[in-house]
This record gives C-alpha cells, structure tokens and sequence, in this order.
C-alpha cells in the first residue's frame, strides 16, 4: 500500500470513535471494555475494507478482457477524480456540521458498558458513520488500483487499532493522571473532529494531486 493513504487512518477514529474510546476508559470496566470495543471496531473496518477489495477486484477482472490500455488509463482516472469529489465533500461536510458536531449526551451511558456491549459499539460506531464506510472503501479501492495485494491494507489497519487505543494507552501510562488526561481527550475530540477531518482531506488531496 501507498503510504499516502496513512492519513485517512485519522479520518477513520477523530470524533465519536475516539470520544467513546475515552468514556470507555473512565467506565466500571475500563480495560475489558475497551478492548471488546476495539475489536468491534477493528471487525467493523476490516468487514468494509475486504469488501470493497473484493468487489473492486472481481469488477476489474471482469471489465480487464475488455478494455484496452487507454480504457485502463481512463478508468484510473476516473477513480482518482472520485476519491478527489469524496474528498472535497468529506471536507465540505465537516465543516457544515460543525456546530453540531459533538456527540450526544446519551453517549454517557457507554462509561456502563460491559465487553458485549462495547463490542457492539465499535462495531455500530462505523455501521452509523458514512464518513467511515466510505473511508473503508476508499482504502480497499486504492488497492485494486495500485495492484496492491489485500494484506498491504495492513499497515492502516494496524495505524487505526493504534490511535483507537490511545485513551487506553494513556490510562496505562499515567496512572492517577489518567482521568484528567481523559478528559482533555475527549474535549479536543468533541470541539475539533471537524477541523482534524479537513486537514486530513486537504493534505490526502495534496498527496494524489501532486
């Protein structure tokens, strides 16, 4: 895999996903919660990622027979521009929905959540998010196009577990400190996801247009 589709990994956890990481960790069962959460959510990306992989892949091999280098060279640019118009409407979305941006109050009641129902969570956290899915798909089809095996998804895959794990990470490392840390966490990511997805888009944009 190209290591300019790295950035989305941050695309993929700023906001909710990463606000309720955080809750998790400040809950009755921080550290089984958070792990069934994490695997919910890492079942959940790897769901989407497979199968944009292998539609994108078995359309290509049905279109390939058929299509001569210009054609070839036509598609690639046709998915290039439609990763550019996803991308400038993540962004234009983002900032639209700014103001409301900061997840619900009933999120609170995650910090109650057992293993089963963390699990649940990551895994609804990315059915309910298009941001997301589209993000996934994004990463299974820039595979296809490079010619990139469906293991060369790893390194996102991994990068994405990783920034999940922070809160828990930082509730290991920080001992007493940890629920004030907690805290600043989960106020950046309420009052900032929005700008955080812009900036990732732009420089994402930067990267296939240079």
């Amino acid at each position: 895999m190209n290591l300019h589709i790295l950035p989305l990994a941050i695309l993929m956890v700023a906001g909710t996903q990463l606000v309720l990481a955080t809750l998790l960790v400040t809950g009755k069962r921080p550290v089984l919660a958070s792990l069934a959460y994490i695997a919910g959510f890492g079942a959940a990306v790897a769901v989407i990622i497979i199968g944009s992989y292998v539609g994108a892949k078995l359309l290509h091999a049905g279109l390939a027979p058929h299509t001569t280098d210009a054609g070839r060279n036509k598609s690639e640019k046709l998915v290039e521009t439609f990763f550019v118009v996803v991308l400038v409407l993540l962004s234009v979305r983002a900032y639209l929905n700014r103001a409301n941006s900061k997840p619900s109050k009933l999120l609170e009641k995650v910090q109650e959540a057992g293993p089963r129902e963390a699990f649940k969570y990551g895994v609804l956290v990315i059915a309910v998010a298009p941001t997301d899915i589209i993000v996934g798909a994004t990463v299974g089809l820039d595979l296809v196009r490079n010619k990139d095996a469906l293991t060369d998804a790893l390194p996102f895959y991994g990068l994405c577990l990783l920034l999940l794990a922070i809160p828990l990470l930082l509730f290991f490392m920080l001992g007493k400190r940890g629920p004030s840390a907690m805290a600043k966490v989960r106020e950046f990511t309420e009052n900032q996801s929005w700008a955080v997805t812009i900036i990732v888009c732009v420089v994402y944009l930067a990267l296939i247009l240079a």
